[in-house]
Order: C-alpha cells, then sequence, then structure tokens
C-alpha cells in the first residue's frame, strides 16, 4: 500500500517516444540564445560609444563679424605729449621756365610755403586732371613793334599834288597789261588825306584811300580802305582813345605807339623824312617803319640801295632807290620806290612784286601841284 500510494501520488514523467520534434527544438533554443547575446553585445557597444562621445568636449565654433569702414586720415597739428617734431617736408622742385614767362606765371610756377597737414592731405586726396582753362574771347590778340622815337627824324612833309602814272602790269607768264593810274597828296589844317587808283581799260585793279592828322611823328593815319578787282572794301582802323590798330579782316590787334603808317600813307611818310633829314638818305642805311596793311602789320626795313636815273616821259631824272624786301619764306610783296630830290622828292616811279611773280609798275608822266590850306 505504501508503495502504491508513493506512486499514484508523483506526476509520471513525459516521455518522447520519437526524436525529431526534440532536435528542433534544441535548435531553436541554440537560435535563440546566440540571437540574444548579439542584442547584448550591440547594446552594450552602442552604449560605451555613446559615453565615449559625450564625455569628450564639442570644439568651439566662432563666428567674427567684420564691418569695413572707410579708412579715414586722421591728422593733427598738435604732436602728442613728447613725441618728436616731424620735420617739414621739401617743397618740390619748380619745373623750369621759358623765356617768356609772365610774371604772373612766374609766381605760380615757385611753390608757396605749406602747412604739415596741408601736405599730407593734398597727398592723400585723389589726384584732379589739370584742364587749359580758353582764353576769354573778347581778349585781343597783341603784337608788339618796337616804338618810332619822334626825335630819330626831321620830317617835312611836302606840298599838296596829284601825281599821274603810266600803269603796266606783267603776269607770270609774260603777258601784260597798260592803264593809267593817279595819286592825290593833300594837305589842310593838320590834316591829311590820300586818294589813289590804278585802272585799266575794261576794270579797275585798285582805289585807296588814307585819312588822317599830323604829330609829332609826321602822319598819324585813322583809316585806311582799300577796294581791289573782284574784293570786297577792307578796312584798316587806327584808333587814338584806344591807342589800338585793328582790322576788318582779321582779328588781329596792334599798340598804336606812333609813327605807325598805312600802305599809302607810307610813302608820303618816307617823302617826308627825305625832304626833313636828308642825310639819311645813304647808300646803305635803313628806315625800319612799322606798317598796317589788310589784315595785319608788321616792321617794313626799308634800305636805300643808292642812286639812279629814271625815264619820266621823254626826260630822265636822277632818283633814290629804297626797297623793301620780303622776308624769306614768306609771300609778302617786294616793294621798290624811287624818289626824286628834284620834284620835292615825290615818288615819282612804284613798283609791286608779288610772291608769285606778278609785277605791277607804276611811272609818274605828270604832275599837278594843288593849292595847299
Amino acid at each position: 500500500m505504501a508503495d502504491s500510494d508513493y506512486t499514484s501520488g508523483m506526476h509520471a514523467p513525459i516521455l518522447f517516444t520519437s526524436a525529431g520534434p526534440a532536435r528542433a527544438s534544441v535548435r531553436r533554443s541554440i537560435v535563440m540564445l546566440s540571437a540574444s547575446v548579439l542584442l547584448h553585445a550591440l547594446v552594450v557597444g552602442w552604449t560605451n560609444q555613446t559615453t565615449l562621445t559625450a564625455g569628450a568636449p564639442e570644439p568651439e565654433v566662432r563666428v567674427i563679424s567684420a564691418h569695413l569702414q572707410p579708412i579715414r586720415t586722421v591728422v593733427s597739428n598738435t604732436p602728442p605729449a613728447g613725441a618728436p617734431k616731424p620735420a617739414a617736408k621739401a617743397p618740390r622742385p619748380a619745373p623750369p621756365l621759358a623765356a617768356s614767362t609772365s610774371p604772373n606765371a612766374l609766381t605760380a610756377a615757385i611753390p608757396q610755403p605749406e602747412t604739415l597737414s596741408a601736405s599730407v592731405a593734398a597727398e592723400a586726396a585723389p589726384p584732379v586732371p589739370e584742364v587749359d582753362a580758353p582764353a576769354p574771347a573778347s581778349t585781343p590778340r597783341i603784337d608788339s613793334q618796337p616804338a618810332t622815337e619822334k626825335s630819330a627824324y626831321r620830317i617835312n612833309l611836302p606840298p599838296s599834288v596829284t601825281l599821274f602814272y603810266d600803269v603796266r602790269q606783267t603776269g607770270v607768264n609774260g603777258g601784260t597789261l597798260s592803264g593809267s593810274g593817279s595819286i592825290s597828296w593833300r594837305l589842310e589844317d593838320q590834316r591829311y588825306r590820300i586818294d589813289g587808283d590804278a585802272n585799266f581799260i575794261v576794270f579797275s585793279l585798285i582805289d585807296f584811300h588814307s585819312v588822317g592828322e599830323l604829330d609829332a611823328n609826321g602822319i598819324a593815319p585813322e583809316l585806311y580802305s582799300e577796294k581791289r578787282f573782284r574784293r570786297p572794301q577792307t578796312n584798316t582802323h587806327f584808333n587814338r582813345e584806344r591807342n589800338l590798330i585793328s582790322f576788318s579782316t582779321s582779328e588781329n590787334n596792334y599798340p598804336r605807339l606812333g609813327g605807325e603808317q598805312d600802305r599809302a600813307s607810307i610813302f608820303w611818310q618816307i617823302t617826308g623824312i627825305a625832304r626833313g633829314s636828308s642825310e639819311k638818305i645813304v647808300a646803305g642805311a635803313e628806315l625800319p617803319i612799322f606798317v598796317a596793311g589788310i589784315r595785319d602789320g608788321e616792321v617794313w626795313p626799308i634800305s636805300v640801295t643808292g642812286q639812279e636815273e629814271q625815264l619820266l616821259g621823254e626826260e630822265k631824272i636822277q632818283t633814290w632807290h629804297l626797297v623793301r624786301l620780303p622776308k624769306p619764306g614768306t609771300f609778302d610783296q617786294r616793294i621798290d620806290i624811287w624818289l626824286a630830290p628834284a620834284l620835292e622828292w615825290y615818288p615819282v616811279r612804284l613798283r609791286q612784286t608779288e610772291a608769285n611773280g606778278v609785277v605791277l609798275d607804276m611811272r609818274m608822266q605828270r604832275l599837278k601841284k594843288l593849292p595847299s590850306q
């Protein structure tokens, strides 16, 4: 009974009658155990990595903000205490001056004393391009000429007269034209008047007039007018109030200093010099006289070449030959003058030679004296 109670009180063991199910269960257990171990290893590794990374200090990232400001040059006239005074900057050397530099230009070319601050500020400032200021449009161009000395010559002007000329013009090709001309010289109450012309058969080559007064220098023109064939009339003004010589055909201006002549009065001024200062009329002598033309003026160096005989009509007469030679390389005219001492030193022959070779020759044939007033 006892054995029987013990046996009935115990659970009977479970017996597997087949080996297949047991082996599959073992394999599942091994797989699950391996997966569990691998999972734990991954968790432990990740935890360690996170701990190491969290423990290391992160690098500090610094952000620098910069605001650009314009460069400012701060200059102080007062040096800091104890600092040595800076030496003054040496002025720049002045540029070389031309010989014709005016006083104002000379003053501007010399550097003026400048302070240290002004020098530094000038260097810091950007360069300013130089611009040539245009000359005032109303400023006339003034050309100088030597003044005629009042005591250079004694002048004795001739009596009033009209001279009649034979006129011959020779062209470049040698062809000639013949005509007639006249020049009238009149004196009246310290004033004078000159009227001249040269004419051919079918046209007038030139008409010219000069009026003015007489002063200590002899003839003092006021107005010279000239009209040439197929050209407009021109006027040359000798302004006493402004002491200026001007032209209708150009903007040239010259100072009126006294003794200047025009292209008609010059012959009678020379006549007055020859009559009043005949000792000056010798071979090799020179009479420099400023002559204003129709658009400009210059000093005519009138040279005395010597004495010559001239045929006037059918009579030979002794004359003095004077000539104005053109400057080399210019288109100026050559002017030849013959004065006859036996005929009040009147200009009995005039010859004008152009640069192109055209020659205008005027020979006196007769004269008519006019009453002087």
